[in-house]
Formats: structure tokens, C-alpha cells, sequence
């Protein structure tokens, strides 16, 4: 319970604590998954449906070669960002204005890849929807599901989860176990055992116990959840206490809650029991956290949850108080502690929040908490706090959600929630979830309507998201709007973020002078307010005026422009716009001829993208590199970078290079010159290296850190009917063997262990009659001169 993870989004969180029994029902989950694309887990909360299932995830991971993801719907209040739920788990950056299930079927089209959809029983019918798209779009996608009731969806295999094994007893004999019965062999004895263990750890099962014990587990239904809760009182209770207790609540449960299924009021007992064994700030507390979405970190409890009842001096001991009791669990990861709730445990506190009256109370402050945290990110993104930010909000989207949903769903919200989707630019932009903030702006914009500072700020946030996006319509409507809403208000800096980023639309609408107009007038705007020295976006102004004088072949005046932006950023500390400084200033220096510091600059510039996971930025960068090696004559690796950048605008969802025809044209310049001195036959072979490197080995050997890496499996050479003697599989493994690939690279090639990649060299040198590796390559090199020459 007290389980301490340690996880990013999506990924599988580590299992510090043994996983106990199911060794049948384990093994019956992956025979489904071998006959069905979809199973779902079912059955009451608290039987550990979820546990079961990462535990079997985490078993089949060697078997998906593209990996196993985490998804998790327990915090999703809105059905209708299920999709986007997904494709964060999935870490797929679109950005395009494309719809996004249309997106994530594409992403996962060639992909070979487990998903686990976990607690869908709240957004059956969205999840149901999403899934049969992904399944029937998506051949080498499974899903394993958890869920109180089924999904829904063509060919679900739907497998029940019973409680843990627990021993038979003799009522006859005051409830003691029969004698043939094996009490220690029962998975929830062997659970309670393990757990009471953690807290005393002297603690065993014994013939003085035993009988205690047993009844303590079948009281409980066999439970994992209930046992672990109970097991958790060891350090102040003996075990005939706890289950004095517990026939206590069990008695109150039967007079109050009839009509409840005996699971379900077993479940809630043991809960009940474990609240009612808080102290009172514990049990104030605990409701008051069930308002948290996913993590949260101390300031944040300490901020929203203080209040009548509870003193904000008195929080650190209330948490620790909770974990201790394994009703709150610590999340390991960065510089702070985070924490969390399961989420059957943040259901009963969220009835006891209601109970209390305070449901509303403590959404508006949830909600206020995260505004002003936003607004103070906001205020020191421009400086050498920004990193910090940026990394506090990669984990925040669902308080983020629940924060902006109380503002949709609350009257008279709406326009503070406009306050802070337009703080969140940063997040929104900067950190790559300009889905997200498109959704959330949208929805606003439609909700409050009439002008105000708000919704001006709001409308240049949707327009520079357009722009991102590469919707040009929408982002001259909100652009212009931004500007007339300002000019009603009289917001000055409104107005010129507004300008500005209507000038990038005329730019990339080709409009030269309306482009060079406008970035006049942001500028002017900006300096009349101060805005260049207190925030990004106002210094993207530059990089427009750069872009125009680009345009017109004035490199000079671009350069200066780039200069003078780089200059600002290199004095306040900032980094994120610092690297489109330097990419622009790259550019400038290569258009004048100085390569070497046009590589230096988009060297500079990548490492920063590379540090904030901007696909954008690392995209743009590694693009401008393969022209600067193309003016360096390695052609190459120049038609390397051309390769390595494609998948990353195909994940981006974006037209290369934002479909801006003065940039458009610089490529295909630098790819034609790169095939004229390569052969088509070469430029292709080095190009389709570059698509084969993943990501980070993209920008690796962009940064000239690595060579062009070692195949993954999708790189693996296809088995070559010229090598006929050989099965298929020893085809591939010989083909790797002429690449220079060791047995334990081949290995990981492959998605096979070790030992099996040795047995198959083993068997190919039997097979050839030769001793040693080189020959192996010298006879396949033959094979295929012999085939070739036919």
C-alpha cells in the first residue's frame, strides 16, 4: 500500500513491494492476450485488478517491441480528453490541428505495443469508441483493460478477478481452520504475512496465530486491499484486536448499507475502519486531498487543504500520518516528494469531503492554488527559474484538468478560467501540449464571451497555437479578434502580442510587407510596455523581424535582429527562447558564409531543445544541421539528418518545416545538392539510415555524439533468400552477424534472450561448417555478390 513508485507518464511503475499469488490467473491473462487483441480485467474495487495487470504487463514487456504503456483513467472527469490521456501515456508530440483520434490510430498503425487502459468503467462508452478505432486500425496494438464491468468492444475477451485464496474454517470448532486445509498456502494469508511483516517485522504466521489469522482474511473477503489496510495495524494492534474492530464495522455496515454487495461492504469496511483510526486532522485531511488529480507535492496540501480544522503547521504530521497508515503513498522522482491515492481510498474520501460541505469550497481552492501557481511560473519563465518550471509541470495535467474543468462546470467561472489557460501558454507551448491547451481555450473562449483582459490575453494564446498547429485561419480569426478585444479594454500588451502574432500569420501566408508591417508594430508595442525584457513570447517578435528580412536577402539585418533577442535572453538567464535565438542567428551566419559559427549556433541550440523535449525544436535543428554539413561537403550525413528529421515532423503531425515555403525551399535546395553528389542509389541508402534512428539517437548523432546506431528492431535486415541453407530466423541473425553486432546486441536486436541469439550462431556455424564469425560474414557476402551477379 505504502508502495513507493517511481515513474514517468506512461511508463510502468516499479513494483517495490513482491506481487503475491494469481500465479494461475496471471498465466490466464496472457493465454487471453494470446487469442484476443483486447482483455479486460473486472470485478469490485479493491480485489487488485490493476495490480494484476502491471504485474502481467510488466511480464510481457521483452514481447512488444515498441514497449508496454500506462494508461490512467481513475482521475479523467471528461470523457471527451480520453484521446489525449492516451497520447501523453504514448509521449506522441503531436501538435497539429489534426483530430486527435485520427492522430493516435496513425501513431500506432506500425506499432507493435501493449497498452493498458486502467479503471475504464467511468468513460465505458468513450473508451469503447477510442478502442475500437485503435483496434481496428492498429494490427500489432493489444490492450489489457481494467474495468467493473466490461467495455464493450468487438472480440473483448472479458476475464473475471476474484479475491485471494483464503482458508476454509470449521464453525464447529470456533472457526478455526480445518485441519487439511494448509492456512499458510492461501495467497491472502501469504498477503497479510508479507505486509504485517514490513510494519513488525518479527511478524510470522505460527500455530498461535494461525487461526486468527485465517479468520481475519476470510472476514475480509480475501481482499487485497482490505488485507493490506489491516495488516498496516500491526504496529499498534495484535491480530485478534484488528479483528474485533472489524467485526465492529462489519455490524454498523450490515444495519446501514443492506442493499450493498457483500464484497463491496467488506471493502468498505475495512476503509471505514482505517478512517475511523485516523486522528481527526488525518481524517480532515484525508477528505480534503481526495480534490487532488493524481500527484501532489506538500506546498500543494498544505496550500489547499489548511483550513477550519485543520492548521497548515499541522499538515506535514497529517501526511505522514497517512502514509504511515498506507492510506497515502509516496511517489519517488525529482527533487520533491509527490503523493498519491489509490483510487478506491480517494473515493471514500471525496464522499467524506461532501459529507462535510466543503466539496465546492475546496474545488474553488484546488482550483486557485493551481492559478497561482501558473501565474508565478508565468511571471519567472523568462529567467534562470525556468527549468525548474518547466519540469515541476510535465506531471500536472490532471490537477491542471480538474482545475480548468471546475472553471467550465461552475457558474461564474469561466472567466477566471480564461485567466489561466493564458498563464498556461508556457506549458502549453513550451512544454508540447498544445493539444491540451487548444481544447481548454476553445472551450472557454465559447463560454465567456464578453471583453475583457481575460479573453484578450486568452485569444493571442489561441493564435500563436493555431500558428503552432499550422491553422491559418483560425489563427488570423483569434489573432484579429485578440487585437480588437485589447483596443476595447485597453490593453497595450495584449494588443502587441495580438500584432505579433498576426504578423507570423501573414508570414506564412507569404505577405512579406503585412509581415514586416506588423513585427514593426509588435515591437514598438512591446518596448512601450516593457515586454521584452519580462517575456518570451514577445521576443518571438525578433525572430519574425529576422524572418522577414531573410526573405528579402537582407542576412545582415537579420542577423543584428537575432543579436540583439540573443543578448536579452543571455541576461535575464532564459534558455527556452535563447535556443530559437541562436537556431535564427545559425541560419544568419550560414547565409553569410561563416559555417562554422552557424554549426556551432544550432549545435547551442539543439542541446537546450534536447533538455526541454521540444520535438518542434529538435526537429527545426537537427534540419539546419544537415544543411550545415551539406555546405561542409558531407553530403553524407547531411542526407543522414534529412532522413533522422522525418520521423519527427510525421510525430509532430505537422507539414515539414511548417509548410513555410522560404524554409521549404532551403531543403529541397540542400537535398537536391546532397543526391547530385551522393547518386540518387547513395543519397537513398543514407537517407533511410537517418529515418531508422530513433529519436534520441537522432539528436545524438546530430550533436556528433554517436555514429549511426546500432539497428533496433524495426532496422533489422530482412531475411535474404539468397541464403537458402538458413532458416528465416537464421538469415536475420546472420545478416546482423555481417553488420559487426555482438550475441547481446543481436539480442536486443531481436527482442530474444542472450543465450537464444547464441544458439542460433551456433547453429548457423554448424550449419555452414565454419568456426568462427568472420567466416559467417565472408560466406553471406558471397552469397549475395553470387545472387547479384544473376
Amino acid at each position: 500500500m505504502s508502495t513507493v513508485l517511481q515513474t514517468r507518464v506512461g511508463q510502468l511503475p516499479t513494483e517495490l513491494t513482491s506481487f503475491v499469488g494469481r500465479q494461475r490467473l496471471s498465466a490466464e491473462v496472457k493465454k487471453r492476450l494470446s487469442g484476443s487483441r483486447l482483455v479486460t480485467l473486472t470485478g469490485p474495487a479493491g480485489v487488485g485488478k490493476t495490480r494484476l495487470a502491471l504485474h502481467v504487463a510488466r511480464e510481457l514487456q521483452r514481447a512488444f517491441p515498441d514497449g508496454v504503456r500506462l494508461v490512467e483513467l481513475a482521475q479523467l472527469q471528461d470523457p471527451g480528453i480520453l484521446v489525449n490521456a492516451m497520447t501523453a501515456a504514448l509521449e506522441l508530440p503531436d501538435q497539429s490541428a489534426r483530430e486527435p483520434l485520427t492522430v493516435l490510430v496513425e501513431f500506432l498503425a506500425d506499432k507493435r505495443l501493449l497498452i493498458l487502459l486502467d479503471n475504464c468503467e467511468h468513460v465505458l462508452a468513450a473508451a469503447a469508441a477510442v478502442l475500437s478505432a485503435v483496434l481496428r486500425s492498429a494490427p500489432g496494438v493489444q490492450v489489457l483493460a481494467t474495468s467493473r464491468e466490461r467495455v464493450g468492444v468487438a472480440g473483448e475477451q472479458v476475464l473475471s478477478v476474484p479475491p485471494l485464496t483464503v482458508p476454509r474454517l470449521e464453525p464447529s470448532n470456533g472457526g478455526r481452520p480445518l485441519q487439511d486445509d494448509g492456512v499458510g498456502q492461501h495467497e491472502a494469508v501469504t498477503l497479510f504475512e508479507q505486509r504485517a511483516a514490513a510494519v513488525q517485522p518479527a511478524f510470522t504466521v505460527d500455530p498461535d496465530n494461525e487461526a486468527e489469522v485465517a479468520q481475519l482474511c476470510q472476514r475480509l473477503d480475501g481482499l487485497p486491499l482490505a488485507i493490506e489496510l489491516a495488516a498496516v495495524r500491526l504496529g499498534a494492534m495484535s491480530v485478534g484486536q484488528i479483528l474485533q474492530h472489524l467485526e465492529d464495522r462489519f455490524r454498523f455496515l450490515t444495519t446501514g448499507h443492506r442493499m450493498a454487495p457483500a464484497r463491496q461492504q467488506t471493502l468498505r469496511a475495512a476503509v471505514e475502519w482505517s478512517f475511523g483510526l485516523c486522528s481527526p486532522a488525518e481524517q480532515v485531511l484525508w477528505a480534503r486531498l481526495s480534490l487532488f488529480a493524481g500527484e501532489f507535492d506538500l506546498e500543494a496540501a498544505e496550500q489547499v487543504c489548511a483550513g477550519a480544522g485543520l492548521a497548515e503547521e499541522d499538515i506535514l504530521d497529517a501526511v505522514s500520518g497517512l502514509v504511515e497508515k498506507s492510506v497515502v503513498s509516496p511517489v519517488q522522482g525529482g527533487t520533491a516528494t509527490r503523493y498519491r491515492m489509490l483510487e478506491t481510498i480517494r473515493q471514500y474520501g471525496r464522499e467524506q469531503l461532501a459529507a462535510r460541505g466543503e466539496e465546492t469550497l475546496l474545488r474553488r481552492r484546488h482550483r486557485d492554488y493551481y492559478l497561482a501557481v501558473a501565474k508565478q511560473a508565468d511571471a519567472e519563465w523568462f529567467g534562470p527559474q525556468q527549468r525548474k518550471w518547466w519540469q515541476r509541470f510535465q506531471s500536472q495535467n490532471p490537477n491542471l484538468w480538474a482545475a480548468l474543468d471546475f472553471c467550465c462546470t461552475e457558474p461564474g467561472q469561466a472567466r477566471t478560467g480564461l485567466l489561466l489557460t493564458g498563464a498556461l501558454w508556457f506549458h502549453w507551448i513550451g512544454s508540447g501540449f498544445v493539444r491540451d491547451g487548444r481544447y481548454w481555450l476553445d472551450r472557454l473562449l465559447a463560454l465567456s464571451r464578453e471583453p475583457s483582459q481575460e479573453r484578450a490575453r486568452a485569444l493571442w494564446v489561441r493564435g500563436w497555437i493555431a500558428i503552432v498547429q499550422g491553422d491559418l485561419p483560425n489563427a488570423e480569426r483569434a489573432s484579429q479578434e485578440g487585437i480588437e478585444v485589447a483596443d476595447h479594454v485597453g490593453d497595450r500588451a495584449a494588443k502587441a502580442h495580438a500584432t505579433h502574432f498576426l504578423g507570423w500569420h501573414a508570414w506564412f501566408c507569404d505577405d512579406t510587407a503585412r509581415a514586416s508591417e506588423l513585427a514593426e508594430q509588435a515591437l514598438a508595442g512591446y518596448r512601450a510596455t516593457g515586454q521584452l525584457s519580462t517575456s518570451a513570447p514577445a521576443l518571438l517578435s525578433f525572430n519574425l523581424l529576422a524572418s522577414v528580412h531573410f526573405a528579402r536577402g537582407d542576412f545582415e539585418r537579420a542577423g543584428e535582429a537575432c543579436a540583439e533577442g540573443r543578448s536579452i535572453c543571455e541576461r535575464a538567464g532564459e534558455e527556452w527562447m535563447l535556443a530559437w535565438m541562436r537556431w535564427y542567428l545559425g541560419h544568419a551566419r550560414r547565409l553569410a558564409g561563416d559555417v562554422q559559427a552557424a554549426e556551432e549556433e544550432a549545435l547551442a541550440a539543439l542541446r537546450i531543445k534536447r533538455n526541454f523535449n521540444d520535438p518542434l525544436g529538435l526537429a527545426l535543428c537537427i534540419e539546419q544541421l544537415g544543411l550545415v554539413a551539406m555546405d561542409r561537403g558531407d553530403a553524407g550525413r547531411a542526407a543522414r539528418l534529412f532522413g533522422a528529421v522525418e520521423p519527427l515532423w510525421k510525430l509532430l503531425g505537422s507539414s515539414p518545416l511548417l509548410n513555410a515555403s522560404y524554409w521549404l525551399r532551403w531543403h529541397r535546395d540542400g537535398e537536391r545538392h546532397a543526391r547530385k553528389v551522393l547518386g540518387d542509389q547513395a543519397y537513398e541508402k543514407a537517407y533511410r539510415q537517418g529515418t531508422q534512428l530513433g529519436n534520441d539517437q537522432a539528436v545524438s548523432y546530430a550533436l556528433g555524439e554517436q555514429a549511426p546506431a546500432t539497428p533496433t528492431l524495426a532496422q533489422v535486415p530482412a531475411a535474404d533468400s539468397a541464403l537458402p541453407v538458413l532458416t528465416r530466423r537464421e538469415q536475420e541473425v546472420a545478416m546482423l552477424v555481417t553488420q559487426g553486432l555482438s550475441n547481446k546486441e543481436i539480442a536486443q536486436a531481436l527482442v530474444i534472450s542472450q543465450r537464444t541469439a547464441e544458439t542460433h550462431v551456433e547453429h548457423i556455424l554448424c550449419k555452414l561448417g565454419v568456426t568462427s564469425r568472420v567466416q559467417i560474414v565472408t560466406w553471406v557476402r558471397d552469397c549475395l555478390t553470387k545472387r547479384s551477379s544473376t
